[in-house]
């Protein structure tokens, strides 16, 4: 038998409770997946942030991250954060052909509030993003440290370089995915179009808008 020596621990380092200073360097789409909770079908995405101010032992930015349904509806949890974070909601316009791409928000600063809870097996705590916030306008954040990673299950958006820099476990998530096998099944059209809807979005400098 091969087996890892009963003192090995992982690098993982648990981002503290309250507000921190972050930016957004990841956007995976894992495709629709099984609610094991309700046993509906949901598309579900996975946003990743780097913290500005916290590292780790090796002195890398700790990260944290958050799973979303991937839903533009009022209520949904992902709608909420966009909104908070960019200072403004979102109107029906924003939505369907010509509207709000997603992708834009990788590589935009923000303030997360960060809470903690119990982990469901075993010692310990999990950290939760519970609110996302835009920065205040006189802030300043240094450039991101970490290589921006935007994997989308999507023929005109599928990066089959940046799929490998996936981790094997959100790797074999998304090929589970009925979007996988529609996109291996036919060839690879121009890159372009939008994850939520539409094109990419202009900033709008006047409103100091982020995405």
């Amino acid at each position: 038998m091969f087996l890892p020596p009963n003192n090995q621990k992982s690098n993982f380092q648990t981002v503290p409770q309250g507000n921190h200073v972050a930016i957004c360097y990841r956007l995976l789409d894992l495709g629709t997946q099984k609610n094991e909770t309700f046993g509906s079908m949901q598309r579900r995405i996975i946003l990743g942030f780097e913290m500005v101010e916290l590292k780790d032992d090796d002195g890398r930015p700790m990260v944290i991250s958050s799973n979303y349904n991937f839903s533009s509806n009022e209520s949904a949890t992902l709608r909420l954060h966009l909104e908070a974070w960019r200072g403004k909601k979102f109107t029906d316009s924003d939505f369907g052909d010509g509207g709000f791409d997603i992708k834009t928000i990788v590589g935009v600063p923000c303030i997360l509030s960060v809470t903690h809870k119990p982990k469901k097996t075993g010692d310990g705590v999990w950290a939760e993003i519970s609110s996302i916030a835009g920065l205040p306008k006189s802030m300043e954040v240094p450039a991101i440290e970490n290589e921006k990673q935007i994997v989308v299950l999507d023929k005109a958006d599928f990066d089959p370089a940046a799929f490998e820099t996936v981790p094997e476990y959100y790797k074999e998530k998304m090929k589970v995915s009925p979007e996988w096998a529609e996109l291996i099944s036919r060839p690879s059209s121009e890159h372009g179009g939008a994850v939520m809807a539409g094109h990419s979005a202009a900033r709008n400098e006047a409103d100091a808008i982020p995405f």
